[in-house]
């Protein structure tokens, strides 16, 4: 598999502290410093929060030309994710709503009745085009006999939502029910998108029996044609390679009587169709040389499932925090980490300029060498975290307060 290379600098920034320096690290050059600029949201909204700051950019995104998106709600209902606003590059505001329910209905597999037939659907994911098009998954709760959610993923036109997946079209025998999109180019149609069951029974039988069962799988949509990557969850596309992650159902650890019962994610990077393990943790972004970057997290989302023997049987508990492992980057040299402290790395530029968040909070950026916070690089402003960055430069960034963050971006200034 062919990486490209990421040259480094020689010259050490007097902003990097001993606590972020990787060991063995090569100093980075920082010439650059950046000015934020916050976005202004419509009226009475506010970014839907959903874990935002560590299990990856999805409420928010960046496109190539330098346009904005963020999925929003109301002010009084945070989580009822009704609307994507786009901040254009030419320095317009558009709001979008959800699709009719005419074409909720081409694209979900359960249909609820009555007069509003999928009252609790929702935008759940929103990535750009290079030109700024919208790409959304959509997700619908119901129940019943079971219950679940649909997921399905639409293009927005300048006018209307159309379907770029119906998650009820008819597909092979054995050709997962939803789909989650991941990223997307134009203008030749390319989408990269995580199939999941998320609206299918399980049987918890042959969960158990087979470690491959119902577990996510990496699509790629090129053009009319739907392809198979192999299993994983995708995060990232460009040019000829997907980043993501698979999680190992398989791999445990045993702590006397205890026993690690999550499965293990491990960074996968797909290069025309071909995957390969990168080591553990998970890989949010790629660029098009096939250099990717994540962390190396113990688990997918920061929580685990510890099981205990004990003589009065055998007791199960969940245990939840924030995702705690280092800032990597993983090239042509291997397994390269960014930081001692923990955090991720979430999307690194065709020059291999890298940006991301620390766990105890701020953004980074890192060029060629060790991540770099942002605090020192900014003139104006707080920086709670870095989430993408694009060939020029510009990083969306989150700014405010974690209370109340606001949408941004930071531009070099130089």
């Amino acid at each position: 598999m062919r990486f490209g290379t990421i040259a480094r600098a020689a010259v050490c920034s007097a902003a990097l502290c001993a606590a972020c320096a990787p060991a063995g690290a090569a100093p980075a050059l920082v010439a650059v410093h950046y000015a934020i600029h916050p976005l202004a949201m419509p009226p009475g909204m506010v970014l839907a929060q959903r874990g935002i700051m560590q299990n990856g950019p999805r409420e928010i995104a960046l496109a190539e030309n330098g346009a904005v998106a963020a999925i929003v709600a109301g002010t009084t209902q945070r989580y009822a994710a009704h609307r994507i606003v786009v901040w254009r590059s030419n320095g317009s505001r558009i709001t979008i709503g959800l699709p009719d329910d005419d074409v909720l209905h081409r694209a979900f597999r359960h249909y609820s009745g009555g007069p509003k037939p999928y009252p609790d659907a929702s935008f759940a994911h929103v990535v750009l085009a290079a030109d700024g098009t919208p790409f959304a998954t959509i997700e619908s709760p119901f129940s019943g006999a079971y219950s679940g959610s649909d997921k399905g993923i639409f293009r927005w036109t300048g006018t209307r939502w159309t379907i770029v997946r119906a998650s009820g079209a008819s597909y092979p025998t054995g050709t997962p029910p939803d789909f989650d999109v991941a990223a997307a180019e134009l203008p030749r149609l390319r989408v990269g998108m995580t199939a999941s069951y998320s609206s299918a029974i399980w049987n918890v039988d042959a969960m158990r029996a087979d470690p491959a069962y119902h577990q996510p799988e990496a699509w790629l949509h090129d053009g009319i044609v739907m392809r198979k990557l192999g299993m994983g969850t995708m995060t990232s596309l460009a040019g000829r390679y997907a980043s993501g992650f698979v999680e190992d159902r398989g791999a445990r650890t045993t702590h006397g009587g205890a026993s690690d019962e999550t499965p293990v994610p491990y960074a996968t990077l797909w290069h025309d169709g071909t995957a390969a393990r990168l080591g553990r943790g998970v890989a949010f972004g790629v660029n098009a040389f096939g250099v990717a970057v994540g962390d190396d997290r113990m688990s997918a989302n920061g929580s685990t499932t510890v099981t205990t023997r004990t003589a009065a049987g055998i007791e199960t508990a969940m245990r939840h925090g924030d995702p705690d492992g280092r800032p990597m980057r993983w090239d042509a040299h291997g397994a390269v980490p960014l930081a001692r402290a923990s955090g991720t790395a979430f999307s690194i530029a065709p020059d291999g300029s890298i940006v991301g968040t620390f766990a105890r909070g701020g953004g980074f950026v890192s060029r060629g060498g060790s991540a770099i916070p942002l605090a020192a690089l900014v003139r104006n402003g707080r920086v709670l975290g870095a989430y993408a960055i694009n060939a020029r430069g510009r990083i969306l960034v989150l700014t405010g307060s974690a209370a109340a963050p606001r949408v941004a971006y930071a531009d070099p200034v130089r």
